[in-house]
């Protein structure tokens, strides 16, 4: 029975990892398990392999838990792996980084979080250390383990959330980061519906002595094909309403107080504004076209060409060129 796996860290490292398989565990190529690394950092490493070669000279980590019930990840995919870094002059753990969601990636932003589903099948099952760090997790809802070292002054936290997490007594939680930000900006409308015609009538009964709301009510209604019934009503930005009415900010202040408009934050497509359109190619140069010239040549024989070029010394136009001939070839 294999006592030891190879693993494969997230991390910009060289190599694998060993690490102890438990007697009650049983894994593969391909598994996710989790593992300490350093001194207080745990990890989601895929087994490579397993073996019954105990390292010599240290002393072998455990593996803390399995999280899967069989592999996520076939040989061949491994393999693919490897071929990737050695023709990117990377290491594995850098393509595993790139190549796995990272909800399937507990690292050092990992919170560990209560089972709701536990009891305690005996009693005594939890020593009282085990119970504060259960109870302090059950309270908190998710907990690092940093944070529960120093609520509890506890020194060995890591061998007791394994114990907790054999007993099925806690979940590891990936902590989502979400840096993505939708691009957005302010629009307008009006706070009546478009059959609405009475309600029309009376906003402009409201502005008949505010005539910069009145502006702005009349450049609405320009702006968004309000009145022209084939159109459907667009969307008009803050920025349009005012540029169009000549008022300011202010003005559109007061409207919106008077109950005529309601502002709103739209989100933006950030590629609404690119491709679509064809441009011509740029002319080469004499020194690009001769490089063009080569390139053609060289694909006669062979499938890869390096290009060599400082910053701005004009690649991308040879490309462009490129591209257009491969188009070309359907």
């Amino acid at each position: 029975m294999p006592q030891f796996a190879e693993v494969v860290l997230p991390l910009a490292v060289q190599g694998t990892y060993t690490y102890r398989i438990p007697e009650s565990m049983t894994v593969g190529a391909g598994f996710r398990v989790l593992v300490p690394f350093g001194r207080k950092k745990y990890y989601t490493a895929i087994v490579v392999m397993t073996h019954d070669i105990e390292p010599q000279g240290y002393k072998v980590k455990e593996i803390l838990a399995l999280l899967d019930e069989g592999p996520v990840l076939r040989h061949p995919q491994l393999k693919f792996w490897q071929w990737i870094a050695d023709y990117y002059l990377c290491t594995v753990g850098e393509v595993y980084k790139a190549a796995v969601p990272s909800g399937l990636k507990v690292e050092s932003e990992t919170f560990i979080s209560p089972n709701p589903d536990y009891e305690e099948e005996t009693p005594g099952e939890l020593n009282d250390r085990e119970k504060v760090i259960l109870d302090f997790t059950n309270q908190r809802g998710k907990v690092q383990i940093t944070e529960l070292t120093n609520a509890t002054g506890f020194k060995n936290v890591e061998s007791i959330v394994s114990r907790l997490l054999d007993k099925g007594a806690v979940h590891v939680a990936e902590k989502v980061m979400d840096n993505y930000r939708p691009k957005t900006e302010t629009c307008v409308r009006l706070t009546i519906e478009r059959d609405n015609e009475q309600g029309l009538h009376g906003f402009f009964d409201r502005v008949s002595r505010a005539k910069k709301q009145e502006q702005l009510l009349l450049a609405y209604l320009d702006l968004s094909h309000w009145m022209q019934r084939s159109k459907t009503v667009k969307e008009v930005t803050q920025e349009e309403i005012l540029q169009r009415s000549g008022c300011t900010q202010p003005v559109l202040a007061a409207a919106r107080k008077n109950g005529i408009f309601e502002i709103y934050k739209r989100e933006i497509n950030r590629f609404e504004s690119m491709g679509g359109g064809m441009v011509e190619l740029p002319t080469l140069t004499d020194v690009q076209s001769t490089a063009y010239k080569s390139i053609h040549n060289s694909f006669k024989e062979k499938d890869i060409t390096l290009l060599h070029g400082v910053t701005s010394s004009g690649k991308t136009s040879i490309y462009m060129h490129l591209i257009n001939d491969a188009l070309s070839l359907g």
